[in-house]
């Protein structure tokens, strides 16, 4: 009797050590897989983020995403940056080697030398370039101003602040907080901001609607028929494609994500239930 309760516990313990080590060598098989697998530091809404994560996928990148909150998280990256003096900003790739890529075009042109899909588009192609990198500034003078405009109206309205409080705290505690947070990265950026204008916005989409015209090779009525032509309204339709070399390429990603400043075609800049109007397009309809 002895010799089989012996025997059966022996049994359940040994059991119990191969279900254990199945559970460990599977966690840190995961554990592997995480550290080989790029982290992206990201905020959910950012334009900048949203550049650099559309060039991840567009390559077939695997990543992670990792949340960032502007202020609350600037200590904890700093840290994870090494860097304890200047300015720190998202997206941030960190990549497995332990270097991190902090800036949304570099990691749009790493993500071109070391994307999984083989013969996929280059984003920065080597010879349109400086083409690309024009159109990406471009959007940055359309999201400077758009950014500005946003978190100057957050600052001064309690509406305009509702969609970012978070639903499940009293709205009393958490409205401070997002005005303060507010504030905080509107400094942060004011050098950019002082850059870019209402003026400079227009300049820079009239500079895209008359590259997707050139790259169309001519320019159509919206009867459809050539320009200047019998039953012309006047009203020209944008036949080019793509903004560079008649391909697509970071230049028309860069765009996109500045448009849903202007006229959004979705989330997450689109008119919200409050009534707030998108910054750029509220300021150009002005």
């Amino acid at each position: 009797m002895h010799m089989m309760l012996a025997t059966t516990s022996l049994q359940r313990t040994r059991s119990l050590c191969r279900s254990k080590k199945k559970r460990s060598l599977t966690k840190t098989r995961s554990q592997v897989v995480m550290a080989k697998t790029p982290e992206l530091l990201s905020i959910g809404t950012s334009p900048w983020s949203l550049k650099a994560r559309w060039a991840l996928k567009h390559h077939g990148i695997s990543y992670r995403t990792t949340p960032y909150q502007p202020v609350l998280g600037e200590l904890w990256l700093r840290w994870r940056l090494g860097k304890w003096r200047g300015r720190v900003s998202v997206p941030v790739l960190f990549l497995s080697n332990g270097s991190a890529i902090d800036d949304s075009y570099s990691i749009v042109c790493w993500a071109d030398d070391h994307g999984a899909h083989q013969g996929a588009t280059k984003l920065v192609p080597q010879e349109h370039s400086e083409a690309v990198a024009r159109f990406n500034q471009l959007s940055d003078t359309i999201l400077f101003f758009g950014r500005q405009q946003l978190l100057q109206l957050c600052v001064e309205s309690a509406e305009a602040r509702k969609p970012f409080l978070p639903p499940f705290l009293p709205s009393w505690t958490t409205d401070w907080l997002v005005r303060t947070v507010c504030g905080r990265v509107l400094a942060k950026y004011s050098a950019e901001s002082s850059r870019s204008s209402k003026q400079q916005v227009v300049q820079a989409l009239e500079e895209v609607r008359a590259a997707l015209q050139n790259q169309g090779g001519s320019t159509a009525t919206a009867s459809g028929s050539a320009a200047g032509g019998r039953g012309s309204t006047g009203s020209q339709e944008l036949l080019g494609r793509y903004l560079v070399g008649g391909a697509f390429s970071h230049a028309d990603i860069a765009v996109a994500a500045a448009l849903q400043f202007v006229k959004p075609v979705g989330p997450p800049y689109n008119k919200s239930k409050s009534g707030v109007q998108p910054p750029v397009c509220a300021e150009l309809a002005a």
